[in-house]
């Protein structure tokens, strides 16, 4: 069985360079694909080669990149999920309430999925994200609402993270 797999996906990755993806995106979505259906992984491939360079990719990586690298040296110690009870901030309200949507509009069926308002809806939350950094202090002297805001910046990685593996894609 894991030969199998591990055929398909090689047949795979060959077929995406065919089509001209660029290798890190195969990576990210290759590495982070658990299902077996190939044609999404398709899909979010040709999607985010379309879209790397323009506005919409941009914002998703630096949306990304921005929290991953907040919580890359603390991150296996962030283990929990956000407390909304915690938040002292409107930025953090929002920012919890736009991942809540996108991780909702990911658990729907496969074929009623629509992998570009997908990306569409990461990229929008830069501005969110932006504002986040712009008025909260994510390291705050309160230890809780500070794991709390941690927490919350690794649901925001790891989100991403189940459309593509982010921290794969280069650049910005």
């Amino acid at each position: 069985e894991k030969e199998l797999l591990y055929f398909l996906k090689e047949r795979m990755r060959n077929i995406l360079r065919e089509k001209k993806i660029k290798a890190d995106i195969i990576e990210a979505s290759i590495s982070s694909h658990i299902s077996d259906n190939y044609l999404d992984l398709y899909k979010k491939n040709v999607l985010m080669n379309k879209y790397i360079n323009k506005d919409i990719g941009k914002n998703a990586i630096r949306s990304y990149k921005r929290a991953a690298s907040i919580i890359e040296k603390d991150e296996k110690n962030i283990n929990g999920r956000p407390d909304a009870v915690l938040f002292r901030q409107d930025e953090e309200k929002v920012l919890f309430e736009k991942i809540n949507e996108i991780r909702k509009a990911l658990t729907v069926k496969e074929d009623k999925k629509n992998y570009e308002n997908l990306l569409i809806k990461l990229s929008e939350t830069k501005q969110f994200t932006d504002n986040f950094f712009d008025n909260v202090k994510v390291n705050d002297e309160n230890n809780d609402i500070k794991n709390n805001r941690l927490e919350l910046l690794k649901m925001h990685c790891n989100t991403f993270n189940d459309f593509i593996n982010f921290s794969k894609l280069e650049g910005l």
